[in-house]
């Protein structure tokens, strides 16, 4: 059996000269979560976006604009709540409880919901930070 990492999310790989990079390839997996579909796919949007523009920068205006919020909370969420095994059994213990059940399903289904959603969802993890 062979395996492969998994392309962590390192906020930078938009394009390499006239060649956009999307999805694994740019490592638009999601810290904490490890998705990455639905985030290629947009990728693939805005990259599509930037050509047909003839602007390739536009491609990372529109992925940073989109997502690097996004990111950025859930990159904090898993050094906080991954780097050992305390962290892990606070975020099981923290997941029992249903307002986060459902404020973590509200997120992930409405991923193209605007930054209030991500302020009430941190709102809702600040009182677990301490």
């Amino acid at each position: 059996m062979r395996g492969y990492k998994v392309p962590l999310w390192k906020n930078g790989l938009y394009n390499m000269g006239n060649i956009l990079f999307v999805g694994d390839s740019a490592t638009q997996v999601m810290p904490f979560t490890y998705e990455g579909i639905y985030y290629a796919m947009k990728s693939g949007e805005f990259a599509a976006e930037a050509i047909i523009n003839n602007r390739l920068s536009l491609y990372r205006k529109l992925w940073r604009k989109r997502f690097l919020s996004r990111f950025m909370l859930m990159r904090t969420l898993e050094s906080v709540f991954l780097r050992n095994d305390a962290g892990a059994e606070r975020l099981f213990d923290m997941f029992s409880r249903t307002d986060v059940q459902e404020a973590s399903m509200r997120l992930w289904l409405r991923k193209d919901a605007g930054r209030g959603s991500l302020l009430s969802y941190v709102n809702l993890f600040r009182k677990f930070l301490h």
